[in-house]
């Protein structure tokens, strides 16, 4: 994993470059969502994981143009 200390934000300390690492991130909060839906049926708290595969998309997007920009693509 490599870090990108020029855009870095509050918060965002490290981002990779691999874009599995997001997929998979995404992958796993959908199957815990999917498991737990009947077990757990709280709106906040699937708002709250739907919130984190929003940000995994949105720091994936961002790796993606840093990277861009790193490699002069």
């Amino acid at each position: 994993m490599k870090k990108f200390q020029e855009f870095i934000n509050e918060g965002i300390w490290a981002l990779t470059e691999d874009l599995q690492h997001y997929s998979n991130f995404i992958k796993e909060i959908k199957e815990l969502k999917d498991k737990y839906y009947n077990t757990i049926g709280d709106d906040e708290l699937f708002d709250e994981l739907d919130n984190a595969i929003s940000r995994a998309r949105d720091l994936r997007d961002m790796a993606i143009q840093e990277t861009a920009k790193k490699y002069n693509l």
